[in-house]
């Protein structure tokens, strides 16, 4: 709302300086501002306010007096403050007749105001409240933990969530790509689940993955970290009922028919409720992509609504109701030639929504109108169509993913929110997206990031293996050796090479992270070192096959 258009101008403008002067961290800006600001509030707010701007502003006047006694060391006013804002706001929600929608735009301002509050209380504890606090932490961890109360299915939201094992992301998509051999047999995956854009990453392997296996996906992994279960990467236990993960199953089964074959499916309501299925799963499991409220809800009604309750009655399945205006596209690469494969969305919660999964590329739009000038878009009407899409296209749609989620990421380091994960092949452990602590490290926190700064050049996994494959071979001393010698080795054509490093000069960015401990510094260098590690093991094996042939 313009100033112009406001009722109390005068408090909004007072407000406005009030937290320009604390960010500022300006004394005599502030206690000018506040002045002004109790100005305003005798000529324009006497008698307090009851419509949503007044509220909004008075709340907002409170939490800038809360914001100055943490600027100022003040802990303790600040939290006596924040408890009686809590209580108004709460006395707000039962009293007032504002929208659910309306009371979000405060709900907002008071959890930012909380994490401040709760950050500042943190800090201000003596050392051994600190000490005592984490060793009352691991002991919580070495209790055995409580079974997940199971609530209701996520979709029905009728029936108890009893089902265990339940992929997110089709098992007809996954699992040639994620598998240590390429089969498509359950449990055989070996990958790296990682959250807040690769800050912590965590390996892990289906129980068919023999022990060989895992060390050529991860190096060489201690012995007792083998025989230890690993929960699987791709699954989700008591999120749905049997009966509607059974839905789920039948609409897999009749799609695959076409999609193993690599076509498009003929049924486009059929293709329609697959693709929509796939991102909503993904998105209420909190893998690789999150959908913006609405659209959420929306497309589970669909799904509940359409998707049969045997496979006798796909052949009938019809629209009816709200279909939405959603379309999609598929893109599909060929020969990704050995790039960074598994389940990665763009982590914004805004349309379009993308999603690389293994060789595809598939984007959903919440308002196909909008993408019709691009080019044809599926959906619901029409005969399901793809794209098929040239390695380097491929390669630059996947750049623009790990960057989006890279920038997204750690512009949100530090929120209390459900993380997104994503799943990545483990032979790929080298070449993850803004990679920077030891697989075994604890989740990084925004409290943790302190001392040192760290800045980071983000280089993509490629154009690193070409660095890499490079600087092991200093007889190719030309470049056209060089060319040569990538082409044979990782198969990128000059072209290919050049389209690459043209686009990074371009897009690279240096990224100040956060700054760091010594403890992360420490965990970056023994990272660095089994990366070496890595690639000393993978050249000798180059040797040794070349010996044998």
């Amino acid at each position: 709302m313009r100033t112009s258009e406001s009722k109390y101008p005068k408090y909004r403008i007072a407000v406005d300086a009030v937290m320009s002067a604390i960010k500022a961290d300006d004394d005599t800006a502030v206690e000018s501002a506040i002045q002004q600001l109790y100005a305003a509030q005798d000529e324009e707010m006497s008698q307090g306010a009851s419509d949503l701007e007044g509220v909004f502003l008075q709340f907002r006047g409170a939490i800038g007096a809360i914001e100055n006694h943490l600027r100022k060391g003040d802990v303790l006013s600040a939290s006596l403050l924040f408890i009686e804002l809590s209580e108004n706001f709460d006395d707000m929600c039962v009293r007032s007749s504002f929208t659910l929608e309306e009371i979000w735009s405060i709900e907002k301002l008071m959890r930012e105001t909380a994490q401040h509050v709760r950050s500042a209380i943190k800090k201000s504890l003596p050392e051994e409240l600190k000490d005592k606090a984490k060793k009352n932490a691991q002991k919580r961890d070495e209790q055995p933990k409580q079974e997940k109360p199971v609530g209701l299915c996520t979709l029905c939201r009728e029936k108890e969530a009893l089902c265990t094992g339940s992929h997110l992301a089709p098992h007809l998509l996954i699992q040639s790509f994620l598998s240590y051999n390429g089969t498509t047999r359950r449990d055989t995956e070996v990958v790296n689940e990682t959250t807040m854009a690769g800050l912590r990453k965590v390996r892990k392997w289906g129980r068919s993955v023999p022990e060989e296996a895992i060390d050529e996906a991860f190096g060489e992994v201690p012995i007792e970290e083998k025989v230890t279960i690993k929960p699987s990467a791709v699954t989700r236990d008591y999120i749905f009922c049997k009966d509607c993960e059974n839905r789920f199953g039948y609409v897999e089964t009749a799609y695959a028919t076409s999609f193993r074959k690599q076509k498009p499916c003929d049924n486009s309501l059929l293709a329609y409720v697959f693709w929509l299925g796939v991102f909503w799963r993904l998105s209420v499991g909190k893998m690789a992509l999150q959908l913006n409220s609405n659209d959420e809800k929306f497309i589970g009604d669909l799904l509940h609504r359409l998707m049969p309750h045997n496979a006798k009655d796909i052949k009938d399945m019809a629209a009816n109701g709200s279909m939405g205006n959603y379309g999609y596209r598929v893109y599909h690469c060929a020969n990704t030639k050995g790039e960074l494969s598994g389940v990665i969305g763009k982590h914004t919660d805004q349309s379009p929504y993308c999603l690389l999964i293994g060789e595809y590329v598939v984007v959903l739009y919440s308002n196909k109108d909008k993408a019709l000038k691009e080019g044809p878009v599926n959906d619901f009407e029409h005969g399901e169509q793809w794209q098929e899409i040239s390695f380097i296209e491929y390669w630059k749609m996947k750049q623009q993913i790990l960057d989006a989620n890279a920038a997204y990421e750690n512009r949100h380091m530090g929120e209390e929110r459900e993380k997104i994960v994503d799943v990545i092949k483990g032979n790929h452990v080298d070449h993850l997206p803004s990679f920077l602590f030891d697989s075994d490290a604890e989740e990084i926190t925004y409290d943790d990031l302190k001392g040192q700064t760290l800045y980071q050049l983000k280089i993509p996994g490629s154009l690193e293996k070409i660095m890499t494959l490079t600087e092991q071979h200093p007889e190719a001393d030309t470049p056209e050796k060089r060319h040569v010698l990538v082409e044979e080795e990782l198969g990128y054509t000059r072209e290919e090479m050049q389209e690459m490093f043209d686009y990074w000069s371009e897009h690279a960015k240096i990224r100040r992270i956060q700054a760091v401990s010594k403890k992360v510094k420490k965990s970056v260098q023994k990272t660095k070192r089994k990366e070496k590690q890595k690639r000393r093991m993978q050249k000798n094996n180059r040797k040794k096959n070349r010996r044998k042939k």
